[in-house]
């Protein structure tokens, strides 16, 4: 086949195998920051007020972010999306 089109060659590096790695990261997170959130919301002096909402934007991100990688890691190479 000319310039190798069409030939079927492995690919060097398998994302759907490492984003499963990158979703238990992005939960392990999100579970520090939901602690974050607990402890702040339980501390008389801190609740609410700008630390918070940073706190809250970083859980929200992150729990978007593992359920992403999820999904990624659910896909084979056969059925990736184009």
């Amino acid at each position: 086949m000319p310039n190798g089109v069409g030939s079927c060659v492995p690919p060097l590096f398998d994302i759907a195998e490492t984003s499963g790695f990158y979703a238990q990261m992005s939960a392990v997170l999100a579970g520090f920051a939901f602690t974050a959130i607990v402890v702040l919301q339980t501390h008389p002096r801190t609740r609410g007020g700008p630390i918070l909402l940073g706190f809250l934007t970083a859980f929200v991100a992150l729990l978007l972010a593992a359920l992403t990688y999820s999904v990624l890691a659910g896909e084979t190479i056969t059925n990736a999306r184009k």
